[in-house]
C-alpha cells in the first residue's frame, strides 16, 4: 500500500507495511514508512515514520487480548481520539507529517 504523492501539499513519499497472521489471515499491526524528498539521483532515505500498535495502546491492547486487530480496537481508538489528550496528540502529530 502507497500513500499519494502531491505538489499541493509536498506530501513525502511513503508506503505501508501490513502484518497479518500467516493461518487466520487476520491483522496485526501496520507500519507507515516515509523519505524526504531529494534531488537529482540522490537515494531516498527510508524511515519508520509510525507503528500504530506502538502508536496507539487501544490497538496495541486488541492484539495482546484477542490475538489481532478487531473493529472493536478500532471504535475503542476512535472514542480515545474523540476524548482528545494523548491519542488525538499522536494523530495529529502524525498527520501533519
Amino acid at each position: 500500500l502507497a500513500g499519494a504523492l502531491s505538489p499541493v501539499y509536498y506530501n513525502n513519499p511513503n508506503f505501508r507495511i501490513v502484518e497479518y497472521d500467516d493461518e487466520s489471515h487476520r491483522p496485526l499491526g501496520m507500519a507507515v514508512y516515509t523519505a524526504p524528498i531529494t534531488t537529482g539521483s540522490t537515494p531516498l532515505d527510508w524511515q519508520l515514520g509510525i507503528n500504530i500498535t506502538q502508536a496507539y495502546p487501544a490497538l496495541s491492547s486488541a492484539v495482546q487480548r484477542d490475538g489481532y486487530l478487531t473493529q472493536r480496537a478500532y471504535a475503542e481508538l476512535k472514542t480515545h481520539l474523540a476524548e482528545g489528550g494523548g491519542d488525538w496528540n499522536t494523530y495529529a502529530q502524525w498527520y501533519k507529517a
